[in-house]
């Protein structure tokens, strides 16, 4: 899941600010994404570049958060699958 050109550069990162800000920096990130995303469907804004670059900022986000939870990316891949396969029978998908 992570890319391992990538993981370098976020193991530096989390080393340069430490893992409680950037755990909180996550937290911003999320929020300004929502922010986007609520100024496209309340306000009608076309911002598709401003809600791209936010969705970055928050998978960015997330690859640290795996690397600061140590959390298996095969797991990660699995809750996904359940919850797809879950949707799938609630909402009787064919």
């Amino acid at each position: 899941m992570l890319d391992k050109k990538y993981i370098e550069i976020i193991e530096n990162i989390i080393k340069k600010y430490g893992k409680n800000a950037q755990v909180l920096q996550s937290i911003e990130e999320m929020s300004e994404l929502t922010k986007e995303l609520i100024k496209n469907i309340n306000r009608g804004k076309n911002n598709k570049n401003e809600i791209t670059m936010e969705i970055a900022d928050v998978i960015i986000m997330i690859m640290q958060l795996i690397l600061i939870y140590d959390i298996d990316t095969e797991q990660i891949l699995g809750a996904i699958e359940y919850k797809l396969l879950r949707e799938k029978r609630r909402s009787d998908f064919k």
